[in-house]
Formats: C-alpha cells, structure tokens, sequence
C-alpha cells in the first residue's frame, strides 16, 4: 500500500443516502470512508450494498438517533464501540478500529443543543472524556487519525457569519476550549495543513438556507486530525461538494485526506510493536522474580519458577537439569520428591515444542537441536542451575527467541529481546537458592 485514503461522511441516514455513498465508493475507492448519523439498527443496516462492491463494514447504531459505521477495503485488525470509563458508552458515537497498522477514531460528537441545557454540558465532558480515552489507550507516537462529524468550527472562516453565529453550541469559547484540548494531545487538523488561513471552506450547509452551497453559506465541522507520524505523511485533503449537490443530499459533504509512503508508517508501527513487547517482557521477568523471592524452601522455589514461567509466557511445558554438584544431597532428593518437578528433571518433551513452532521458523534452542544449554550462570556460585528452558517466545505467530537458564549468547535470541533479563533473572534465582542451602546447613 503506497497511499492510504481516509474520508468522512455525516449521511444523516444511511438508507436515504445510500444512492449517493455507494457511487461515491465505486468511483473513488478510499481505503476507508467513516459515516455518521448512521440513523439505523444494526439489524436492519444496509450491508449488501457495501458488500457488492467489495468494503467491509463496522458499525452501531439505534433506528432514530446517532449511528456510526466505518466502511473499509481491508478488514480491521480490531474494532472497538464507544468510550472506556464509566460514563455513558456511546456506541453509537464512536468506532475505534485499526486499519494497515493505522488506528482510526470515527466519532459522532453531542450537537449540544442550546448552551443552557445539560446537553451542552454533556458535549464538553464528551470532548474531555475522549481525550482521557487516547491518554489511556494511544500513544501520540502511533499512526491514529481521529475524524468525523465533531460539531465545532474552530476558527472564525469555519463559519460565514462568524459575528452573527458567535455563541452557537458549535462555534463558541467553551466548545473551541474543549476541542483545543482533545487536538493538544498531539493532533494536527489535516486540512488546515493544506489550506491555512483559507475562508469559504465549508462541510455543512443548512438545508432551511435556501442555495446555501451556490452562495457558500456554510460551516466547516467535519473534520480529519493526525497524529504526527501521519500528519508528516499528509499529501492532501479535500471537501468534495458534489454529495451536497447531488439529488436528496445530506446537510453534510465529504471530507477526504490522503496520506502517502505508507511502509514508512508500517515500518514505524512495527517498531512501535517491539517497543511494546519487550515492556511486556520486562513486566513478566518482574512478575517471576517477585513471585520466586517469597519461596521457602528449594523445592517451592523450583516449582514456582516454573509455574510462574509457564503462565507468564503462556507455555505448557518447562524442563530443567542440575549442575554436577556433589554438594546436592538431600535436597535434591526434595526436589524428586515432587511430582511437578521429577516429571521434568533432565527430560525434554520435543513434541510439544515442535507443535509450537510457527511459519516454519525453529526454536532457539540449544543448537537446534533442543537439548539445553551448559553455559553456567552465575559462576561465583555453586548451586545453580546447569539448563532451565522452555519452548520458544512466541509472538504475533513469530518466535522471538526463547528462555534458557545458564546461558549468556546472545546469538540465540532475537535481538530484539534483551539477555540481561534473564541474566538477572538466572542470577537472582541462584541468590535465593544460595541463601536458603547456606540457611540450611547452619541450622
């Protein structure tokens, strides 16, 4: 994908506009066209349509009021309704989905109105409850667009009588604040990027406004925001006044942006993937070592390292074998003592990490050949473990490496995860061990 096109579209009911969105589609092929006002049930949503032409739909709405669907050539990776706290959900004003690694916002925000009413009020604390939304769930690094019907004019040429039309529920100080600080959170309006400073520009015209779009009485409300990453990559956006003109139109146009050099964006969304994996190998590592430093004795010690790595890393089966110690004695036989841990002392169970393996790709396991490792870590101390492995790491389908007690080559890890890890980690199990034998042998 060299480009990625976005567009936005108040339908103000999608069955009465279907005669104008689905020709639109056919003629322009967006990757995404995000609609509004949707005005339907989801059971009685006019999919086949979008089918027939190839676009996957998402979409939530009742039979009278709001409604947002998000039509797209590619199927979502993921798709998500409404807000995530503890107001009110709105489904039906909000879809959250990732497309080609790109998270796309398609909102519906409150009209709000009069400014007297608790509906106003709802619509400032809608603004304030999304921006805790993308401080929550989004980083501003990441691709996301956020678009829509938002309900406000930002500027006085996004309205034609800005002295007049001061103090509507869509283009005041109050309204301006709150969408000023939704955009702070890190987005650019794609539009104004490519025309700065320019008047007349409008997506709304009042249908009692007799001519509205021939004498450009208008209002710019919809509106397509970016966050850097994509905003970089902005090569242009329109308003496409032909939907307004056309026969039964909504009140609203379309707005459509364009974004190019898109392996970039999936280049940097990968990166971004990593990033987030090795955080969350680094909470499991920490997860293990809290869990371990509770252990009494040698043989709970063992048996919660293995259980907290099999969970933590979601992998059924964990071998191990001792150093040839003469000093192990009797505590080697508690260890044998246990059923978990006797089932797997010097044993590995190749079938079922083989039945791991994804995409053709080995394990990173001793050689290739899954038997352990015999590098000794830590060697200042004589009770250790010879190997601990387990099946391989993997991620998204893809194995990233694999954990190995006793061994420091960073040749047999993916370089994106970091041995110092289970270096620590190998190391803090010892002192443990260490301690609770020295304990032992002076009692």
């Amino acid at each position: 994908m060299k480009t990625f096109r976005i567009a936005t579209y108040n339908v103000n009911s999608i069955r009465s506009r279907l005669h104008i969105v689905i020709p639109w589609l056919r003629e322009n092929r967006p990757d995404v066209l995000c609609m509004q006002e949707t005005k339907v049930s989801d059971a009685e949503f006019p999919l086949p349509p979008f089918e027939e032409i190839g676009y996957h739909v998402a979409y939530r709405g009742d039979k009278r009021y709001n409604g947002v669907a998000v039509a797209s050539l590619e199927k979502p990776a993921s798709v998500h309704f409404g807000l995530d706290d503890a107001g009110p959900p709105d489904g039906d004003r909000l879809i959250r989905a990732v497309y080609s690694g790109i998270t796309v916002l398609n909102s519906y925000v409150p009209q709000g109105r009069d400014r007297e009413t608790e509906h106003f009020v709802y619509k400032l604390e809608w603004y304030k409850r999304l921006k805790l939304l993308l401080e929550k769930k989004y980083s501003v690094s990441n691709p996301l667009i956020w678009c829509g019907d938002l309900n406000v004019a930002p500027e006085s040429i996004d309205v034609h009588d800005p002295k007049r039309l001061l103090g509507h529920v869509c283009f005041n100080p109050e309204v301006w604040d709150a969408f000023a600080s939704v955009k702070a959170w890190g987005l650019t309006d794609i539009f104004r990027k490519h025309y700065p400073g320019v008047p007349d520009q409008y997506t709304f015209f009042d249908y009692r406004v007799p001519k509205s779009v021939d004498r450009k009485l208008g209002w710019r409300i919809d509106h397509i925001l970016a966050t850097p990453a994509l905003a970089e990559k902005s090569i242009g956006c329109s308003i496409d006044l032909k939907p307004r003109l056309s026969d039964k139109p909504s009140d609203h146009t379309i707005l459509l942006a364009e974004y190019s050099m898109m392996e970039d964006i999936k280049k940097m969304d990968e990166k971004m993937a990593i990033t987030n994996i090795n955080k969350s190998i680094e909470r499991k590592f920490s997860s293990i070592e809290k869990g371990i430093a509770s252990s009494k004795d040698p043989r709970e010690l063992y048996e919660t390292l293995l259980l907290l790595t099999s969970e933590e890393f979601e992998i059924p089966y964990i071998w191990f074998s001792f150093v040839d110690n003469p000093d192990t004695g009797d505590w080697m036989k508690q260890l044998e003592s246990s059923e978990l841990l006797s089932s797997r002392l010097n044993s590995v169970e190749t079938s079922v990490l083989e039945g791991l393996i994804k995409n053709d790709l080995k394990p990173r396991l001793a050689n290739d050949n899954l038997r352990p490792f015999y590098t000794l870590l830590p060697k200042n101390s004589k009770y250790f473990l010879k190997s601990l492995a387990v099946a391989p790491i993997v991620l998204n389908s893809t194995v990233i490496g694999s954990l190995n007690f006793g061994d420091s080559d960073s040749r047999r890890y993916s370089p994106d995860m970091d041995t110092t890890l289970l270096c620590g980690l190998a190391e803090k199990f010892s002192s443990i061990l260490s301690d609770m034998l020295t304990a032992g042998k002076q009692e």
